[in-house]
């Protein structure tokens, strides 16, 4: 008997890490991509099975995403077994992120109440949906980053020999003088 074809959507509010998570998935044998434009969004492939479908909140400009609508297209396409990681940054580094450039929040304050609506939304949606979950911090797999890629990856299932290079992109919001 085969093992049930496994999806990880990885999800968390702009600026949180999904990209780098994602990267870390793919570089342990989930097929997905870890671009802004999603290849799983166009078609879930029936032939693959360990996918990695990224998602920020919101996705794009306002558009905030249904879990509930991705696991339907998921469980079409034969992926029973369905996990979330949550990415999580430290709010400081989170915020300035998202305003920097202008890219997704204005101002501070705006970008605050995004991240806010945006766990709020994630965890009712995973809640609602009843679906295993797991936390990471961008923080540990900076500090850390074998270590911390080796637990993370053990604790959801799978495994990698070499790990992902990370760069400390928060040291820039904490510049001294």
């Amino acid at each position: 008997m085969s093992q049930a074809k496994r999806a990880y959507m990885v999800v968390g509010p702009e600026a949180s890490g999904t990209r780098l998570v994602t990267e870390i998935l793919l570089y342990a044998g989930c097929f997905g991509d870890d671009s802004l434009g999603q290849l799983l969004d166009e078609r879930i492939p029936h032939d693959q099975d360990l996918l990695v479908w990224r998602r920020s909140y919101p996705h794009g400009r306002g558009n905030w995403p249904s879990m509930s609508a991705m696991v339907e297209q998921l469980h079409k396409a034969g992926h029973r077994d369905i996990r979330v990681i949550v990415c999580m940054r430290d709010w400081h580094s989170l915020l300035n992120a998202q305003i920097r450039n202008g890219k997704h929040q204005p101002t501070i304050e705006l970008a605050l109440q995004s991240a806010q609506r945006s766990y709020k939304m994630i965890f009712r949606q995973i809640a609602n949906l009843g679906l295993p979950y797991w936390m990471v911090s961008y923080e540990a797999l900076v500090q850390r980053p074998e270590v911390a890629q080796a637990a993370f990856l053990e604790m959801i299932g799978l495994k990698m020999d070499v790990p992902v290079l990370i760069h400390d992109a928060n040291a820039k919001y904490y510049k001294e003088g």
